[in-house]
């Protein structure tokens, strides 16, 4: 599996960037993974909007969903150009039965349910999913290939289930959206501290933070992770890519 960032910022996106959004791609497909603010513009840097298989929705806060309307326009236009052959596909949680019903662009799009404990293969790829504590109904999603994985949290505060069902991936992005001094469980989102935690928990092979903050000095959050965690950590960036 090919991993490569796209959008890096949580709840809005500062200059130059975009919320959160990542490429996942095997041999012979290409899936997007949150299709946040200024996603869909960087994506067509590494795939273009022709051969994106499918989007994977964690849930439908702004900042996740921002350019699924415009992705979806996309898939319409390719398609009517004849450039497209196939309707976009669009997994996305039913757990907000009013959203899902509301991102429905047939026949431009096919909408396909996914939800807590559900199980998907694709070809080789095995996605799975587990629900996280949000505001909003929130899935966190591993995917599994050839005796690899890379595991997503979704948006979330702190919940031991993560630990589980992280445990030794390869890849795990994460969100870490405050400082360790900070209190995530008001917003229910990840503290430095508690990424640090979590990753030292699931003994993962390196990590990824995104969903960042728009203020402070990121390398302290990384720092503030690598207290607890020994692996490779990183910061999120536009292009960042890695193999697993």
């Amino acid at each position: 599996m090919k991993v490569t960032m796209i959008g890096r910022c949580g709840a809005y996106p500062t200059a130059g960037e975009a919320t959160t959004g990542f490429l996942l791609q095997t041999d012979s497909h290409s899936y997007l993974i949150d299709c946040g603010a200024g996603v869909v513009e960087r994506m067509q840097r590494y795939v273009p909007l022709r051969d994106l298989d499918a989007v994977f929705i964690s849930h439908y806060h702004w900042d996740h969903v921002s350019d699924l309307g415009v992705l979806q326009y996309g898939a319409m236009l390719t398609q009517k150009s004849g450039v497209r052959k196939r309707p976009l596909g669009m997994y996305l949680p039913t757990a907000d039965s009013a959203s899902y019903q509301r991102y429905s662009f047939t026949p431009w799009c096919k909408s396909i349910p996914i939800d807590a404990g559900s199980t998907l293969s694709l070809g080789d790829l095995r996605v799975s999913f587990l629900a996280t504590r949000h505001p909003v109904p929130c899935l966190a999603m591993r995917f599994e290939s050839q005796g690899k994985s890379v595991c997503f949290s979704g948006d979330s505060s702190y919940i031991p289930q993560l630990a589980e069902f992280a445990q030794r991936a390869d890849l795990f992005i994460c969100e870490a959206n405050y400082y360790a001094d900070e209190d995530g469980s008001v917003t229910h989102h990840l503290t430095s501290d508690e990424v640090g935690r979590i990753s030292r928990d699931a003994e993962v092979a390196s990590v990824i933070l995104s969903h960042l903050p728009p203020y402070g000095d990121l390398d302290q959050l990384r720092e503030q992770v690598c207290v607890h965690y020994n692996g490779d950590v990183s910061l999120s960036s536009t292009g960042l890519t890695v193999l697993v």
